[in-house]
């Protein structure tokens, strides 16, 4: 009964005769070093489960010795440590799992259960395999880490097996299938819609002899939503990945790129659901098939990233049937751009962003194809080709648009009423940014001029039809600067040959205002390209103002402008100027003949009005008719800011434009606060002595109402509210 680690003293008692004498030894126990059943264990080296060198025991997780055992069921704790790779040789269980950092665990041939929890930290990597896809800890905790690598390998068919999967690190869906098996969670109580959760990259890659399927979604009851905040990588001859396999929704959103890889496929649908995915990144196709899939279900791929995205092809296929219904929701400048050619027959929705084409990487709507929901703020910034004899309207734009900046907008050019067409016809249009009659000289009988501001490119690529063309205007989108129709009964469309202007449309055949409209040419049969323009001086087309701008130099004002004069034999331009922006006095005039008012022209206000100066220009063309420039607002002062304007207001692109005066170069510092008066964005400009239109970038805001100023010098400005949307 003595007591293990506790010292003793036996007193011993010795006779001689009558004599006694005594003897005392001093006696200490030792403990027994021996593994319970429910001590703590971690791994001292890579090796088998079922072997006593891989382990260390400790009844307290303080003090460890060598295990005399090995961890089972009742093990209070388990932990595999780094760089330590522990396999099982026959199936086990226990209490708690945890793999540290740079641990392995190979579970491939046998199963591990852990009835209370089971842990992956770091970058840790769990080997699943057997014949179903039972994640230890099924009934109890389970959190891994987002770095960490869980593999389902083995013999497994992909089948959920009703578990309630965790939200997983990085996932490796790579079974030896033998069958088509879903990639879903069957448990209503699962995170995300009973769909699969993986916050960083999902890689499947099917490991059988011939061709197989993975399926996202299933059935005819429940909906699936699937999140992989990475890369979905398929990968593998042999791996077809079906995102909806039943007649319900099911949808996955990628926050990384989705790549296809080596003869992989991915597949929409198989039936009559819907499958949706969501791609914040690119859609890279390296040797693969992007498809639709089979069946009445329809297919959407959402293009959903705030920063650039891409289509980008190498050696791979993409296939996109009439079930296919597409979404551009991308909220950066940059938009989408296809670095492949695209065939699309479904539907395309633009909804927010732009799509950047090329001639060589170019979006071609099929036959069966349409567009909806253009607008100012999504189209294609490139030429777009259109199959088929039906009547379509091209969602084309620039981003380029307007004298003030890198406003995007939507200009459509339309072909209808289709004569002796085929269904392989063929057109391609292209909206172009750029001085119309630049291209060449008016030589048509009755036309007087053409647009200064834009144009359309239009091709018949196939087929002998004639169309009716229609060319579409907006002050916002195709205005240079002032008024861009003002006459809408000689508005006409006229075709350049290639050398000059050599004909055009009917009059009377333009509808709408003049801040918008359209105009048609019926029974067109020459093609490319096609501009506004007009058989009379009504319409100020031929006037344009290519720049206003304002800078100090010194006591003085400099001011410097550019005008374009078409189809005037002269011009007078006044500058004026104002204390308050209301009154304004002439200071100086300049009347041009038409090779002069081509030229840029200076004046220096030697004795500007103290404080505030506001400067425009008063343009008289030779008919009479006068047009306004922009204002250009100078500080005569020592030092001093202001802000004058924000354009455009509301916002609906990732920039706007501050239009600021100082008095003198100097660091900007701008600051927005929401409505509740928090600061939501910092940023450090640069102003020159003068009037500045700076850009500022806001992409990052939310829909709503903002406050900007500006401090420079320690001097604050004004304030200015402006609707973000």
């Amino acid at each position: 009964n003595l007591i293990n680690g506790t010292t003793y003293y036996i007193k011993f008692y010795t006779r001689f005769g009558t004599t006694w004498s005594t003897n005392t030894v001093e006696v200490n126990t030792t403990p027994a070093m021996v593994t319970n059943a429910t001590d703590y264990f971690r791994s001292v080296s890579s090796g088998d489960w079922n072997q006593l060198a891989t382990w260390q025991s400790s009844s307290d997780s303080i003090s460890w010795i060598p295990a005399t055992l090995t961890p089972f069921t009742n093990a209070a704790h388990v932990v595999i440590q780094s760089p330590d790779s522990v396999w099982l040789t026959a199936n086990r269980s226990t209490k708690n799992l945890t793999l540290r950092p740079g641990a392995k665990f190979n579970a491939e041939s046998f199963n591990l259960i852990a009835t209370n929890s089971f842990t992956l930290e770091g970058d840790a990597s769990y080997y699943q395999g057997g014949t179903g896809s039972t994640v230890p800890g099924g009934s109890g905790t389970q959190s891994l880490s987002t770095t960490s690598n869980y593999h389902f390998n083995g013999t497994q068919n992909g089948t959920a097996n009703n578990n309630n999967y965790p939200e997983f690190g990085n996932l490796y869906w790579e079974p030896a299938a033998t069958s088509n098996g879903t990639m879903q969670n069957n448990v209503a109580a699962a995170p995300f819609n009973n769909g699969i959760v993986v916050r960083g990259n999902l890689t499947i890659n099917l490991q059988s002899a011939s061709p197989f399927e993975v399926r996202f979604g299933t059935g005819t009851s429940t909906s699936r939503r699937h999140i992989v905040d990475g890369d979905l990588n398929i990968t593998g001859a042999n791996t077809i990945l079906v995102v909806n396999n039943g007649s319900v929704i099911s949808s996955i959103a990628v926050g990384g790129n989705i790549n296809v890889n080596n003869g992989a496929v991915l597949r929409g649908v198989n039936s009559s659901g819907q499958a949706i995915i969501n791609l914040k990144g690119n859609l890279n196709n390296n040797g693969g098939s992007v498809i639709t899939g089979a069946g009445s279900g329809s297919y959407s791929f959402n293009y959903t990233g705030t920063a650039a995205q891409s289509i980008n092809n190498t050696g791979g296929t993409f296939l996109y049937d009439v079930n296919q219904v597409d979404s551009i929701n991308n909220s950066s400048s940059a938009g989408l751009t296809l670095n492949t050619p695209i065939t699309h027959a479904g539907t395309i929705h633009f909804i927010d962003g732009i799509v950047n084409t090329t001639a060589t990487n170019l979006l071609t709507m099929d036959t069966t194809a349409t567009v909806a929901d253009v607008s100012n703020a999504s189209f294609v910034n490139g030429p777009v080709s259109k199959i088929g004899f039906a009547s379509f309207v091209f969602p084309v734009g620039k981003l380029n648009t307007g004298t003030s900046g890198n406003t995007p907008g939507y200009a459509a050019i339309g072909i209808s009423n289709i004569v002796g067409g085929a269904i392989t016809d063929r057109y391609t249009a292209e909206y172009m940014r750029g001085n119309a009659s630049a291209l060449g000289a008016v030589t048509a009988v009755g036309l007087d001029h053409v647009s200064h501001c834009d144009y359309w490119t239009l091709s018949r690529d196939a087929g002998t039809a004639t169309v009716d063309v229609k060319l579409n205007w907006n002050d916002a989108i195709n205005n240079c600067s002032g008024t861009y129709i003002d006459n809408l009964p000689s508005l006409v469309v006229a075709h350049f040959n290639g050398s000059n202007w050599d004909s055009y449309g009917a009059t009377g055949t333009a509808t709408g205002t003049n801040t918008a409209g359209d105009v048609s040419w019926p029974g067109v049969s020459v093609f490319s390209p096609f501009s506004i323009a007009s058989t009379d001086f009504s319409n100020p087309l031929p006037i344009a103002i290519n720049y206003f701008k304002g800078t100090k130099l010194g006591n003085s004002h400099l001011l410097d402008w550019k005008v374009t004069c078409i189809g005037t034999p002269s011009t007078t331009m006044v500058l004026q100027r104002s204390s308050n922006g209301q009154l304004y006095s002439d200071i100086n005039s300049i009347t041009a003949d038409a090779a002069r008012c081509n030229q840029p022209f200076t004046y220096t206000d030697a004795a500007p009005l103290p404080g505030t100066n506001y400067y425009r220009l008063k343009i008289t063309d030779a008919d009479g008719k006068v047009s306004y420039s922009a204002t250009v607002v100078l500080l005569n002062a020592v030092k001093g800011i202001r802000i004058i304007s924000i354009a455009p207001n509301p916002v609906v692109t990732q920039t706007l434009l501050l239009n600021v005066t100082s008095a003198k170069t100097t660091q900007l510092g701008i600051n927005i606060f929401d409505m509740q008066g928090r600061l939501v964005s910092r940023q450090a400009l640069t102003l020159i002595a003068g009037y500045s239109s700076l850009p500022v970038q806001v992409g990052s805001l939310a829909p709503g109402t903002y406050t900007i100023s500006a401090v420079a010098d320690g001097e604050q400005a004004n304030k200015m509210r402006f609707v973000k949307q």
